[in-house]
């Protein structure tokens, strides 16, 4: 089997005892994006989520590198393997600023969720999204991260 392996770089921005999400093709998501050859990772995940809900990239500080994900897809009868390299993003910003969701790219609404209330958008979302936020929130949990 010769499978297509598609890099890509997204991120956890927080503020407070908040995530943002998107709501992506109606599932719940975090931003994310391919990365391209002339950008490094990090760069893709604050451009990335730039482009998918308008927070201005100088009010996102990059605070740890997570825990890498990696699924398949199956794009044009294709599967794809998809690996994500995560980061902790810290927003330096009101969390009544606009969020501005990238209509383009199938994406329906962000919004900044309490990390008390996340349970129930993690029904309707990916088991990659469910395990990296879990993995944040052990982090958290256990002082790992602060």
């Amino acid at each position: 089997m010769n499978n297509k392996i598609n890099k890509t770089a997204g991120g956890i921005v927080y503020k407070e005892e908040n995530i943002l999400l998107i709501k992506k093709n109606k599932k719940w998501d975090l931003p994310k994006g391919k990365i391209e050859k002339s950008s490094t990772k990090q760069q893709t995940a604050i451009q990335e989520i730039f482009e998918e809900t308008g927070i201005p990239k100088n009010k996102m500080i990059i605070k740890w590198k997570l825990a890498p994900t990696k699924y398949l897809k199956k794009i044009n009868k294709e599967i794809i393997i998809k690996h994500t390299t995560w980061y902790l993003l810290q927003f330096h910003g009101s969390l009544k600023d606009p969020l501005i969701p990238d209509i383009k790219e199938g994406i329906s609404k962000c919004r900044w969720v309490p990390i008390n209330n996340l349970d129930s958008k993690m029904k309707n979302s990916f088991p990659h999204i469910v395990y990296i936020i879990n993995y944040y929130l052990s982090l958290k949990k256990n002082n790992v991260i602060t």
